[in-house]
Order: C-alpha cells, then structure tokens, then sequence
C-alpha cells in the first residue's frame, strides 16, 4: 500500500470517529424559547371603516394561518364604548365551527374610550397550528349581564378585499365575505423537529414546514418517538444523488455505489451531514487493508485503479428543495490523484475522483447551503 493510502481516505477510515460526531448533533438539536412573530394581520389602511358593536353578541373574524408554531397572541383594534364600570372584553380563538380553543380576558380599564387602539390579548394556553389552517378571533363581554361593550373597525370598502384568507362575522347571524375586521396573529415559530414534537409530543415522523432563516421551509422529521431529526428530502435515481467508488482491485465487482433519497440536516448550521446514511441503499463493498467499507458518505467520488484515473462518481442534486449548494467545498486528495468538480446552477454538483489511490470529497463531510 502507497505511503498516502490513509490520507486519501481518511474520512471512509473512520467511520466510529464520525459516529461520534452524528450523536453530539443529534444529541445538541434542541428546543429553544422563541417570541412571538407576526403571522397574519388586517392593518387599517382607508376611510371606508367602520365599527361592529360587540356586547353581548359576540362578533368575530376568520383567518387562514401561514406559519407553523404555537399561537400564541391576538391584537384586535377596538375601543370601549360603555360608561364606567364596563364589563372587561373575552377574546376568544375559535374553530371554524365554534370551539373554543383558547381564550384571555383583557381588563377594560386598558382599553380606552373615544379612540381606537391595537389590544393585545394573550393566551396562556396557545395552540398548535399549521399552514392553511383556519381559525376565527371572537370578542364579546367578558360578563354578559353588564351592559355595554367594544367597537371593533373593519374594513368596508367593497371594492378591495382587505384580508382575503377569511371574513367579518357575528356569531347567530350572516357572515359577510366583502367585510374584514383589523386584527393581528402572532405565531411562536418552530425551528427543528424536537420543537415540532414539543408542541406535540405524538407527532409522527413525516414532512414538516419548520422555519429557518426566517423562511419557511419543509424538512422531513425522523425518530419522532425518541430523537426527532432533521432530513432534507431529495430525487432520487440511478446516477442522482448517489456516490459511486470505481472498480478496482480493492472493490467488489462493479466497485461500490451508495443511493440517498434523504440527507441529514443540520438547521442551526444549514449544513447537509454527507456521511449520514440513515435514508440511503448501497451495492458492493470496497476494502483497505483490513477494514470493509458498504457505504460511501455522499459527495465522494473515488477510485484506487491507477495513476490519474477517475472512475468515481458522484451527484448532489437539491432540485426541488429551498437551498442553494455553496461553491467550493470538494478537494481531490491521494497518490497522483485526479477529479472534477462540476456544478449545474446554484443546486446541482457533479464530481469525478480517482488515483492510485485518489478521490473528490468534502473534506469534513459538511456541505454549507444557503437558503434561496
């Protein structure tokens, strides 16, 4: 075996060492304290306002959630319009077909008279919520034998629809589609999939929107029952997304190809772990020295055949996903060694690698990404 054998193939040596550091990451990804962002809003914005007296007549507005999180507050514009004594004002959070699914009660003495203002309500309990989903912000007395109650403005210009994810409604009486009131969501955000199954600790593994860099994102949650993690899910096919090690004396015949249809994801690193094969196949082996190797990290192509060759291949394809693939991360290392590293727009690389023995890698298995 030539002096630089180990050294060009440092990385598939060690695969306990590697081991290692995939348990650190799994073990590190954990939940964290967020604050409320604004999800959804109906901000006032024209003179075609006007008010929807809620007394003791509830008095509600629809809308349709666009982040995942917990939510967790409500602003509605209102002003109090009773003599002293008033009754304090419920601000619920409904079904669509009713329930009640949380509810604050907001003292009157915060809410003025004669003038409208944002009044925020918040919910000791929030609820988990999800893209697309809708629910409705009801207001009504929060003692419904004292009289006297809330205005709160919307919008009646008919021509505009000011808020189209929902509608103005009083509740025992008609909805009305060409109406909105002004009102605020706020949604505490998840960030990775041990946030997901603390919102709900039966969560199943399956695909998720989490919220990375500000954008919202699907990821793919695996081991939800025990350590829930993060995998981005890509195309799969015979020469995509796969790495391929050249047949050699050192190799099975057909030398040995490793298939990913997932790849583990770092979110607080926004960083694909190459080296991950929990969603991957793999044919043939190859060995050095003593030690045989069934899988190869992805974004490793190499061979052991002789000088300067490059039968390995390899191809990272993120098509389809919300990230871009940072130049310049893959080396050509090994005994008279040669490769390619080949990209296709800002998601696509194809890398060729090979020697005696040589390979085209990332040298510590951690491909940065960027979100577009």
């Amino acid at each position: 075996m030539n002096p630089s054998f180990a050294i060009a193939f440092r990385r598939w040596l060690s695969p306990l060492s590697k081991l290692g550091m995939l348990t650190a990451l799994m073990t590190t990804t954990a939940s964290h304290a967020t604050s409320p962002v604004l999800d959804q809003a109906n901000e006032p914005y024209s003179l075609y306002s006007v008010q929807l007296y809620t007394g003791a007549v509830p008095g509600g507005q629809t809308f349709t959630v666009g982040k995942t999180g917990k939510l967790s507050q409500v602003s509605v514009y209102v002003q109090k319009q009773c003599l002293p004594g008033c009754p304090d004002m419920l601000v619920q959070l409904r079904s669509t077909s009713g329930q009640v699914l949380a509810s604050s009660t907001v003292s009157q003495a915060s809410i003025p008279t004669g003038s409208y203002n944002w009044i925020d309500a918040g919910f000791s309990q929030p609820i988990s919520v999800l893209p697309g989903e809708q629910y409705a912000i009801v207001i009504q007395n929060a003692q419904p034998h004292v009289s006297g109650g809330y205005d709160w403005k919307y919008e009646t210009n008919s021509s505009v629809d000011s808020y189209p994810g929902g509608l103005l409604f009083q509740v025992g009486y008609n909805s009305h589609p060409a109406y909105d009131l002004y009102f605020r969501t706020y949604v505490n955000e998840v960030h990775n999939c041990a946030e997901v199954r603390a919102q709900n600790s039966a969560a199943p593994d399956g695909t998720y929107p989490l919220t990375l860099g500000g954008k919202q994102v699907e990821v793919y949650c695996h081991d939800m029952a025990g350590t829930p993690r993060e995998y981005l899910t890509v195309k799969t096919g015979s020469t995509t997304n796969y790495s391929y090690y050249g047949q050699g004396p050192n190799t099975s015949a057909g030398g040995q190809t490793t298939w990913y249809s997932k790849v583990r994801l770092d979110p607080a690193a926004l960083t694909l772990v190459l080296d991950d094969t929990t969603f991957s196949t793999s044919q043939g082996w190859m060995n050095f020295g003593s030690n045989f190797l069934y899988t190869s990290p992805l974004g490793s192509a190499g061979d052991c055949v002789t000088a300067y060759s490059q039968t390995g291949r390899s191809n990272i394809d993120l098509t389809g996903t919300s990230f871009d693939i940072v130049p310049g991360q893959f080396v050509t290392e090994g005994w008279v060694p040669a490769g390619s590293v080949a990209n296709s727009g800002s998601q696509i690389v194809n890398l060729t690698g090979g020697g005696y023995c040589g390979a085209t890698f990332d040298p510590d298995y951690r491909l940065q990404l960027t979100l577009q």
